[in-house]
């Protein structure tokens, strides 16, 4: 046997050394290159998402994704294009697969819960979407606010008002934006009793809604409605006198309102209804001044007075619009001004 002498054997282990060193650095310069490329092609691929693009362009960025078909951002993003897309079917197939696929981070798992539930809404599968949905009601999720806002636009998609509330009174404490929300519920609950004669039970919804949103003019008209309804009709009044002035562009609401408060009251209602349209005419949109001008000529003792008011403030009015309209009103009405 030769002996071998130990210069040579440290020399061939250096050599073996430096390949396997050289093999591991490109395989990590490798690994470096995709993650770069398929971060670059993410941050071009995001914003697309939320755009108007043709099925071409949809086409090429599906194809430019091929190369991480095994990865689970990469799919999640084929997914979400497929969906808008409009290929539904293939979108839930792509999240369901990764779904039962394998264990993923929480995270992971989460992101692909919310991409399911919104194929889901997309295809019209409201009940799956809710129930992916609903698991992260009370979670510590990072994801939660997100997937409580899905459902949310889901029960108002629905006009599911009840359970909308139902799952966001939990959250209002921690989630002071979701008041409005709450409100826009209660109000759509109130007008629902008010349709079907249960006044008591608009009061309490109209309360609830007044809880949630102090300030939304919608709550205060709705009070308005139901002091109208419980024949309150003073106290309906000076309430929509508060919101004609604090909320000008509410003014024809406000005055259909008004006049249901003045109706078959005699003249003492006509006169208030009158005076009334005088103190908005500023506000109102062309059908209502025209509407108070046939009340007028309709009307009881003493509209002839407030004709001529309506006539002199148009007229005096600096607005071109407002006297076409006045030239307009004195046609159909066959007035003629002295």
């Amino acid at each position: 046997m030769f002996d071998i002498p130990i210069i040579w054997v440290s020399a061939i282990a250096l050599v073996i050394t430096y390949v396997l060193y050289q093999q591991i650095i490109q395989n990590m310069l490798a690994s470096l290159k995709v993650r770069a490329r398929r971060k670059k092609l993410f941050l071009d691929i995001k914003p697309l998402l939320y755009s108007d693009q043709s099925s071409l362009e949809f086409d090429a960025l599906l194809e430019s994704l091929a190369p991480f078909s095994d990865d689970v951002q990469g799919r999640l993003v084929a997914g979400s294009l497929a969906r808008r897309q409009g290929d539904v079917q293939a979108s839930i197939r792509i999240h369901r697969k990764l779904l039962d696929k394998g264990s993923y981070s929480s995270f992971i798992k989460e992101q692909v819960q919310i991409e399911l539930a919104k194929d889901y809404v997309a295809a019209g599968l409201y009940d799956r979407a809710e129930a992916l949905l609903e698991e992260f009601i009370g979670s510590a999720s990072s994801l939660e606010p997100l997937a409580i806002d899905i459902l949310l636009e889901l029960q108002l998609e629905q006009k599911n008002w009840e359970r909308a509330a139902e799952i966001g009174e939990p959250l209002a404490a921690k989630r002071p934006g979701i008041g409005s929300k709450l409100a826009h519920f209660y109000c759509e609950l109130a007008d629902m009793a008010l349709e079907y004669g249960d006044t008591l039970e608009a009061v309490k919804y109209a309360k609830k809604a007044k809880d949630y949103d102090t300030k939304s003019p919608r709550v205060s008209i709705l009070q308005a409605r139901i002091l109208v309804r419980q024949r309150n009709f003073l106290g309906a009044r000076s309430l929509l006198r508060i919101i004609g002035n604090q909320f000008p562009h509410l003014s024809d609401q406000v005055l259909d309102i008004f006049f249901d408060s003045c109706e078959g009251q005699g003249e003492e209602g006509d006169r208030d209804y009158l005076n009334y349209v005088l103190e908005c005419i500023g506000h109102l949109s062309p059908e209502r001044l025209i509407q108070a001008f046939e009340f007028c000529i309709s009307s009881s003792k003493g509209s002839k007075s407030v004709v001529e008011q309506l006539i002199r403030r148009l007229a005096a009015s600096e607005n071109e619009y407002n006297l076409v309209l006045l030239i307009k009103c004195l046609r159909k009405f066959e007035i003629t001004l002295d």
